[in-house]
């Protein structure tokens, strides 16, 4: 049996088993904000991925708060594969006729935890990954995976 300190499970969650028997929840995963002195990960603007320490400076301060920062160099190679796919997939529309064609993308829709494909001609929405045709989403969402979509699109960590 091993023995836990009760450090070890600071800001952890527990729960009371029948039998009276204590079990860890598993954390659900959630963004990650490197604390000072911690070694963090992150996509340069060249697509290499690089790393640095917390050390409160102004630079850290501006990477963490606008852009995604990982713990581990695989993390952030996950989500580096991630945009690359999405490369393959996404596309630049003719916004300038609205009868041109269907303008495709993905929504997330927060009361049932789902992702949605929508489409329109004329609205042009900062931010949004459009794509050519539903075949086009269908097959990225198949490759990428829903979670990971959630993750890197919506920011939703659940």
């Amino acid at each position: 049996m091993k023995t836990i300190k009760g450090e070890e499970l600071k800001s952890r969650e527990l729960e009371v088993l029948e039998d009276g028997t204590l079990r860890l929840i598993k954390e659900k995963p959630t963004r990650y904000i490197p604390q000072a002195g911690e070694t963090y990960y992150f996509i340069s603007v060249y697509g290499t991925i690089l790393f640095a320490t917390n050390e409160n400076l102004i630079s850290d301060s501006w990477l963490i708060n606008h852009y995604p920062v990982f713990r581990t160099c695989e993390d952030c190679e996950e989500y580096k594969k991630f945009f690359e796919l999405l490369d393959e997939y996404k596309c630049n529309l003719n916004w300038g006729n609205e009868n041109d064609e269907e303008k495709y993308y993905l929504r997330y829709d927060k009361s049932t935890d789902c992702l949605d494909i929508s489409h329109n001609l004329i609205c042009q929405t900062q931010g949004t990954f459009y794509f050519k045709s539903i075949e086009d989403v269908n097959e990225f969402i198949t490759k990428a995976g829903e979670n990971k979509i959630k993750r890197y699109m919506f920011d939703v960590w659940e």
